[in-house]
């Protein structure tokens, strides 16, 4: 009989630690990044999944906020920043991508930021 207790309360052990451990596993993350007065704000659970739209969206968001300060005051570092993020995440200007470039040089970028880094999610 005390080997049954025994093995009770170590499956219950082991039961709590593995919930425990779960839980913390599966806790929010919180991503921030910041540059001058744009900030980059995105939570997930788990593993980052980068193909995510909410992430690209909020990607996108960030970039719109960088032009915005790239027209204030020009940066070489802000302008490099720029074109990283119309490459990676910006959209092409016209919702049809079959018929579209993405732009990769910074005037264009800045000229049609609105449509690059537009945060609204668009299903081809």
């Amino acid at each position: 009989m005390n080997e049954w207790k025994a093995a009770g309360l170590l499956f219950g052990v082991l039961a709590i630690v593995g919930i425990a451990i779960m839980l913390y596993a599966n806790r929010p993350k919180h991503i921030i990044t910041k540059y001058k007065q744009c900030k980059l704000k995105y939570e997930h659970r788990g593993r980052l999944d980068t193909l995510n739209e909410n992430y690209q969206a909020a990607q996108r968001d960030f970039g719109k906020c960088l032009c915005e300060q790239y027209i204030k005051q020009r940066d070489e570092a802000l302008g490099r920043l720029i074109v990283k993020q119309g490459i990676q995440y910006g959209y092409p200007v016209t919702i049809d991508s079959l018929h579209s470039q993405k732009f990769s040089d910074l005037d264009s970028i800045i000229k049609y930021r609105k449509e690059v880094f537009d945060p609204v999610i668009y299903w081809d």
